[in-house]
């Protein structure tokens, strides 16, 4: 039998800015419960482009496990409290469960089309002490319930 993705009753609007300037806004289904968080991209064939999953993790103060069995290639986004971008990164399609673990300090986890991060042109915070580019940051409006 297939199953369908589960339609997440909580959605949120992303704003993603660059000191003060607006980059990109959207809307992202959220994953915060472990059931949700196990089969965001599970029964999915795509993520459309300016959409995308965040999942709300419990406790940033330790690393979190999120489900790896992703049918296609998605790009990653990990942010902290504050809604500094820490970790940028890619998953590979898998036809097999595996665990991806966040980063120390992680409270939201992003999941967005393949070539989102490179469109875009987003550093981390860990990237931009590197170079002379202002880091980027998330906020999460979320609405309804």
């Amino acid at each position: 039998m297939k199953h369908l993705p589960i339609p997440f009753e909580q959605k949120a609007t992303i704003s993603i800015k660059q000191g003060g300037t607006l980059i990109v806004k959207f809307e992202a289904e959220l994953a915060t419960s472990p059931i949700e968080q196990f089969q965001a991209l599970l029964y999915r064939t795509e993520l459309k482009e300016n959409s995308g999953v965040a999942f709300i993790l419990e406790n940033p103060a330790i690393p979190a496990y999120v489900n790896t069995k992703v049918p296609f290639e998605v790009d990653t986004i990990q942010f902290d409290e504050k809604g500094e971008i820490t970790h940028l990164g890619t998953l590979q399609p898998s036809k097999s469960p595996g665990t991806f673990i966040t980063a120390f300090q992680t409270k939201h986890l992003l999941m967005l089309p393949s070539g989102f991060n490179k469109k875009h042109k987003l550093i981390s915070l860990n990237d931009s002490k590197n170079k002379e580019h202002k880091h980027f940051t998330l906020k999460i409006k979320s609405y309804g319930n």
